[in-house]
């Protein structure tokens, strides 16, 4: 289901500003392993829940 940070880093490659939320602390660490070797900055918050924002 989820691409353990990898698409996230591909977006920041490509210019986003990129937030990702995840209860996994081993796909964060691999996330921003990945982003720091590809030289862009994602932002990897974790967390069993998170709130929800209504616009």
């Amino acid at each position: 289901m989820g691409s353990n940070g990898v698409k996230a880093v591909a977006l920041a490659i490509l210019g986003a500003e990129v937030k990702v939320v995840d209860f996994s602390q081993e796909n964060a660490m691999f996330a921003n392993e990945l982003a720091s070797g590809a030289n862009v900055s994602i932002e990897y918050i974790v967390s069993m829940s998170f709130p929800i924002i209504r616009a």
